[in-house]
This record gives structure tokens, sequence and C-alpha cells, in this order.
């Protein structure tokens, strides 16, 4: 269900979290039920590319935000992950310490 959770990111990041969620919801519904009945898959995908070329072509213009660049994506995804490590090496030291605390 990948093109639902692309759906759902792209449309958090132009038309905000709320509606992100509604169009992962609605875009995993519309792929299930393209798997169940024969012949509407490719009307499906069609459509879930349609939407995130609509988003990303025209969605700055609507909501002025920029599109996503692959340094900003970069960069919040290594600062999520030091964020962690630094969190894991803490509690690695706070347990390995000699005081015991």
């Amino acid at each position: 269900m990948i093109p639902a959770l692309i759906v759902g990111a792209l449309t958090a990041w132009f038309l905000g979290l709320r509606a992100g969620l509604i169009a992962a919801a609605i875009a995993f519904v519309a792929v299930v039920v393209a798997g169940i009945v024969p012949g509407m898959t490719i009307t499906v995908y069609g459509l879930i590319l349609g939407w995130c070329a609509l988003l990303w072509f025209f969605g700055s213009k609507l909501t002025g935000k920029a599109a996503p660049t692959k340094a900003s994506v970069a960069s919040s995804v290594a600062g999520s992950a030091a964020g962690t490590v630094g969190r894991w090496v803490g509690k690695a030291k706070k347990m390995f310490s000699d005081d015991g605390r």
C-alpha cells in the first residue's frame, strides 16, 4: 500500500495533516477495491498518479509552500536519525555508568 503512503505524505505536505490522512485512507480503500474488482486497477493508479502530479506541480501555487527537495528530505531524515541515536547512546551511557543511577 505504498501508493496510499505517498498520496498521504504529499497531500499532508501541501494541504495539511488532516487532508493527508483522509487522502491516504481514500487511496488505501481504492487500491484494495481495485485489487478485487477486475479492470479497475489501471484507473485507480492513474487517478493516484494524477493527484500526485497535480500536487507536485501546482501545490506550491495553491498553498505558497515549496515542494520538498532531496536535500530537505534528507536533512530531516538525518536529523531524526541523529536524534534517535543520541537518545539511545544516552540511555546506554546511563545504564552502563559506574554509579548505577
